[in-house]
């Protein structure tokens, strides 16, 4: 495979999957509110949370689904991009590592965030190195 096919194959898989998946679920959660994130992962709705929580799910979740459009826009124009998306990997990341600490904490999240922590643990870095 030559350098600008493989170039275009990345593009395709970050702008597809990466900021298509965040632009989606961010979208739900947003949008939704604990109840869709809750139907999203398979998770009963907790009736006693705080209005204050269920409003910072709201604004943190549409945050995640901007990020999947920033992943995206560094895809677009890689070469120029570059530290934009090293930067974006990196939080990335940090977001995994704060996945293992509620793993820790709290207990095994279940098998969406599981493969959620597996892709920005493993597959960002991959992703990184490529």
């Amino acid at each position: 495979m030559n350098w600008s096919t493989e170039l275009r194959a990345f593009r395709l898989v970050i702008a597809a999957l990466v900021a298509a998946i965040a632009l989606l679920i961010g979208s739900i959660a947003g949008f939704g509110g604990l109840d869709a994130m809750a139907a999203l992962v398979g998770a009963r709705t907790p009736g006693d949370v705080d209005p204050a929580l269920r409003n910072h799910l709201r604004a943190f979740s549409v945050v995640f689904a901007g990020f999947g459009l920033l992943i995206g826009w560094t895809a677009l124009a890689l070469e120029e991009r570059k530290t934009g998306f090293r930067i974006a990997v990196a939080v990335i990341v940090a977001a995994g590592l704060a996945r293992v600490t509620g793993w820790i904490v709290d207990g095994a999240p279940g098998a969406l965030a599981t493969l959620f922590l597996t892709m920005e643990l493993v597959l960002f870095p991959l992703l990184l190195a490529w």
